[in-house]
């Protein structure tokens, strides 16, 4: 006899939480496609933020079920589809009159990393070309929700946040001072390379035989694309020690993703590359971004490129087949650094000094990104449009910060409750 999804959902939930993930995990699981009317509600009703157990099939998810049930962070990390399009439906009236610009499209707190090269906002699946509303109200309701659960208040690091904006748009030249935070992971990073080899190597979940056949026809057309754009590195670089599915994640949970080890420079071990490969995320769902204005296909690189800057020379978009269609998205790659972390938003900031020094550098850097190469060669005429945005609407901005931050949490709550009926339900008496 079979199980009901929602009762199915439910049991995972609490075998997850009394056991932990399992041992051997099932394959990713696709998105199920919300309803029409689920989706129309999401394109013109800035209250439908709710997420519900008949959006997605969490059957083969359990860990990521608990981890947007258990957190107001989280669950807002996993809904960006839907909050960008409420996002357009709030400001639809005004639309017309707000300068289009290079999006993040997932700006947020936990989106922040460094490295020994760098820091600031990166995982750019779902860059395009939009209103910059989306990302100045997606990473300010990031702040709200992430200071309430350290019992933080956010005024001060919103103010930080825009003035951080609005300084790159007057000089984009423009720094800051290097956040406590930068300083202590880079003071962690291992030295080590197969550490962090040996880590990569765990993440990866074997494929099963039927899905090598295309894996390997994907890697063949990668190899072809890099030779052409590097002519120096050699096939053998490019040779392919190991790969497998990548699990994790909270918004990319549901994302087919790929990990790969090359060769790298030499036979040695300690020199290998590692690469991830994801699907071209579908952003149709979102009605005021168009994923042209960076170049189709190509929007995750050239936004990264734009917004976080263009340091890693395997960066690539590869079609899965001969022809691309909705239902057979590319894959972009990038590579992996043995030096990087993300910041954990409940955990590495000490104080809200802290908070306020990190989000100034994320406003630097959406002031600079926003505009870079998006008019060229009027970039300053963009950059001026974008300061008068903020003149003209900034005070309406800043409020519908505050209310998507309460409809967000009152539907993690709707969603909380939704679970926990599930979860009563399907409880033997």
């Amino acid at each position: 006899m079979s199980v009901p999804r929602r009762r199915r959902a439910a049991l995972l939930l609490t075998a997850a939480t009394s056991l932990g993930c399992p041992a051997e995990r099932p394959p990713v699981a696709r998105a199920r496609p919300a309803p029409a009317e689920a989706k129309a509600r999401f394109a013109h009703d800035p209250s439908a933020l709710h997420l519900s157990l008949d959006h997605y099939d969490f059957a083969t998810h359990p860990d990521l079920l608990q981890r947007i049930t258990a957190s107001p962070f989280q669950y807002f990390r996993f809904t960006n589809p839907g909050f960008a399009a409420a996002i357009c439906a709030a400001f639809e009236d005004i639309l017309p009159a707000l300068p289009s610009v290079n999006l993040h499209g997932d700006a947020h707190l936990e989106q922040f990393a460094v490295t020994n090269a760098g820091f600031g906002l990166v995982d750019f699946d779902d860059a395009v070309g939009g209103p910059a509303v989306i990302d100045l109200l997606r990473f300010g309701v990031s702040l709200q929700i992430a200071a309430g659960e350290r019992g933080w208040t956010a005024e001060e690091a919103l103010d930080r946040f825009f003035a951080g904006y609005q300084a790159a748009l007057e000089a984009p030249e423009t720094e800051g001072p290097v956040p406590a935070f930068v300083e202590r992971a880079r003071q962690s990073f291992a030295r080590e390379p197969d550490g962090f080899l040996a880590r990569c190597d765990a993440l990866m979940v074997p494929l099963p035989p039927g899905d090598r056949a295309e894996a390997d026809a994907g890697l063949k057309r990668y190899v072809e694309v890099m030779l052409e754009q590097s002519p120096e590195l050699t096939r053998a670089f490019f040779e392919t020690k190991r790969y497998g599915r990548l699990r994790g994640g909270v918004g990319s949970a549901l994302d087919q993703r790929f990990l790969i080890r090359i060769e790298g420079p030499t036979p040695a071990q300690n020199d290998d590359v590692v690469l991830e490969a994801k699907e071209l995320r579908d952003l149709s769902s979102v009605p005021c971004v168009q994923a042209s204005l960076l170049g189709g296909r190509f929007r995750t690189i050239v936004g990264r490129a734009r917004l976080g800057g263009n340091d890693d020379p395997f960066l690539a978009v590869v079609p899965r087949g001969p022809e691309e269609t909705p239902d057979d998205p590319p894959f972009w790659v990038q590579s992996w650094r043995s030096d990087y972390r993300e910041l954990d938003a409940a955990h590495d900031l000490t104080s809200v000094h802290e908070l306020d020094e990190v989000v100034y550098q994320v406003g630097l850097q959406l002031g600079r990104g926003h505009i870079r190469e998006f008019a060229t060669p009027f970039d300053d005429q963009l950059r001026r449009a974008v300061r008068d945005m903020l003149r003209d609407y900034g005070p309406r901005i800043r409020a519908t910060i505050d209310d998507m931050t309460k409809r967000t949490l009152a539907s993690w709550q709707h969603f909380r409750d939704e679970v926990a009926r599930a979860a009563g339900a399907a409880t033997p008496p």
